[in-house]
């Protein structure tokens, strides 16, 4: 042993030449194609040759990785197989792994597929409903009745949620299972439907008639300026509420009119950015929002002072409460409500189906989504206008009369308004 030397290695590992150096009694220096020098022993025990890997170089220097190279070979002369301890000891470290731990080797091995929003959302939900239950739990020894205990719990609270994590789990015990961590899923016998029960009905979305669309425009200004505004703005852009609540002034071009939804905004489903057309309307709405909030940072700052402590943007639940805040001749619906409502009354003025997709930031799904490459920003533009005209009418207690709707719809809404005037009487 002692062959080889540290010059005589940083030349081997700087040519970048796939290859080997030996050093003496099995000791061999090994480089591969991407250039990782790695030390391998290699030697024979009952009678057929073996290998073990000590480590990686430079991490593991030539003086290191002799006495790592002298002890293997004297447990070598002792009958001990390297390679099937160290094969024994890394089982042995992988069986003593928690829930948490676990949870963390998995994360990292994904880290590099997976977008840093999704991480940030397994993340979220493990540390919010696992890891203060079964966390500190070895991953060998969680049952399934700890299982069902954490599902059930969590299914209280969102069935949404706990399918969500019923998969996540899933996955993460599969993994646990094939590195060693456990021998047998504590969810292999269980069924997400004898769990969780039934799933609830989905919420049917809400489309407001142009009755209650001129209703809520006429309450805004009860609301608040800024919440008027937001809510304005979410209902002609289309967006959904997490991606124009996290918004910052640098991604709004007022001059151009657009607003560039960044890939990794909370919300944004498309794995895109997403360029939102803005209708001179909205660039007003803006505007008005700026000589509030200003011109950087947020768009929308936090309002209550306690929130302003944990976040630089406007509360989730804001929005939420200052809608339930309307009279009750107007349905109970949520910002997400606002949405469905864009969907259905862009449909109902003439806009295609892959329009509104996109401005939705749908996938279009199927051979569409392969062929139809375009993100049809000029079709978005003349149809995000033609919306935000129409819900400039109904700000303006006009919709039943505005240009942009279709003569037979303008008919029935006239007739419709008509009568609900003939009721309040």
């Amino acid at each position: 042993m002692g062959q080889l030397r540290v010059k005589e290695i940083e030349e081997f590992i700087r040519k970048g030449v796939p290859g080997a150096r030996s050093d003496g009694q099995g000791l061999t220096l090994t480089l591969s194609m991407k250039g990782t020098a790695t030390w391998v022993l290699r030697y024979r025990y009952a009678g057929r040759p073996r290998e073990v890997t000590l480590g990686r170089y430079p991490e593991l220097s030539l003086a290191e990785v002799r006495l790592e190279s002298t002890k293997q070979r004297k447990a070598l002369l002792e009958g001990k197989d390297p390679a099937h301890e160290k094969k024994v000891a890394r089982t042995a470290l992988v069986t003593g792994l928690t829930v948490s731990q676990l949870f963390e080797d998995f994360l990292s091995r994904r880290s590099k597929e997976l977008r840093l929003r999704t991480l940030a959302a397994h993340r979220q939900l493990f540390d919010k409903d696992v890891a203060g239950v079964i966390g500190s739990r070895l991953a060998s020894d969680v049952g399934p009745e700890e299982i069902v205990a954490l599902m059930r719990k969590v299914a209280k609270r969102s069935y949404s949620v706990a399918k969500r994590l019923w998969e996540n789990l899933s996955v993460l015990f599969s993994y646990g299972v094939a590195i060693g961590a456990c021998k047998r899923s504590p969810m292999a016998d269980l069924r997400p439907r004898s769990v969780l029960g039934k799933a609830p009905p989905r919420k049917k979305r809400i489309k407001l008639t142009l009755i209650e669309l001129m209703t809520v425009c006429a309450e805004l200004p009860n609301l608040g300026v800024v919440n008027r505004l937001a809510i304005l703005i979410l209902l002609a852009t289309c967006v959904r509420k997490t991606e124009l609540l996290q918004a910052n002034w640098s991604e709004i071009d007022l001059k151009r009119g657009r607003w560039i939804v960044p890939e990794d905004r909370e919300g944004n489903k498309a794995a895109r950015a997403h360029i939102v057309p803005l209708a001179p309307q909205v660039v007003d709405w803006f505007r008005e929002l700026q000589s509030i909030s200003g011109t950087t940072g947020p768009i929308l700052p936090p309002q209550a002072t306690s929130w302003r402590r944990t976040s630089n943007h406007m509360s989730r639940s804001t929005l939420n409460v200052a809608l339930n805040r309307l009279p009750d001749s107007v349905r109970r619906f949520s910002p997400h409500d606002l949405r469905s409502t864009a969907r259905s009354y862009l449909r109902d003025l003439g806009t295609r189906d892959d329009t509104i997709a996109r401005a939705l930031n749908h996938s279009l799904g199927g051979l569409d989504e392969i062929y139809q490459a375009g993100d049809l920003f000029e079709e978005r533009r003349a149809a995000l206008t033609n919306w935000a005209q129409l819900i400039d009418d109904a700000h303006r207690g006009k919709a039943h009369d505005s240009s942009v709707l279709p003569p037979l719809l303008r008919v029935t809404t006239a007739q419709s308004l008509h009568q609900h005037t003939v009721t309040l009487q």
